[in-house]
């Protein structure tokens, strides 16, 4: 396989998590991802939250980038209203087996990471891709 996609949710794994909530969540997978690889990329390919605003897409499955003077682990900068990502970015991914991602929301103004508190949902398509 050289490509997959996963679904991601503040919704899931909330008997585990107890504090998962829209601007920031983990979801334990089914299965164990493996990367035995070098070349394995991941891009964040759709998003949907309640959140509502202008938003880094943060994630410990991929390396780090620069967000103004920071290293964050940044998947993508998503205006306020989008949805579907056009022209996805890839990025390596950080670790050669996952059982676990974390998802969280930076505002752009702060580069704080946003709270949990207001409720709602979010949901987070990432696609993997093997390019050596």
């Amino acid at each position: 396989m050289n490509d997959f996609y996963v679904v991601l949710s503040n919704r899931y794994n909330r008997d585990v998590y107890k504090d998962n909530g829209p601007a920031s969540f983990k979801n334990e997978l089914n299965t164990s991802l493996r990367f035995e690889h070098e070349g394995w990329k991941v891009a964040l390919v759709q998003y949907e939250s309640t959140v509502g605003k202008e938003t880094f897409i943060c994630s410990d499955v991929c390396t780090s980038t620069i967000i103004g003077p920071n290293q964050r682990q940044a998947l993508r900068f998503i205006p306020s209203g989008s949805k579907i990502v056009r022209v996805p970015h890839y990025l390596p991914i950080d670790g050669k087996v996952i059982d676990t991602i974390s998802v969280f929301l930076i505002d752009p103004a702060t580069l704080e990471r946003l709270d949990n508190r207001g409720g709602g949902d979010t949901i987070i398509v990432l696609h993997f891709v093997y390019n050596p």
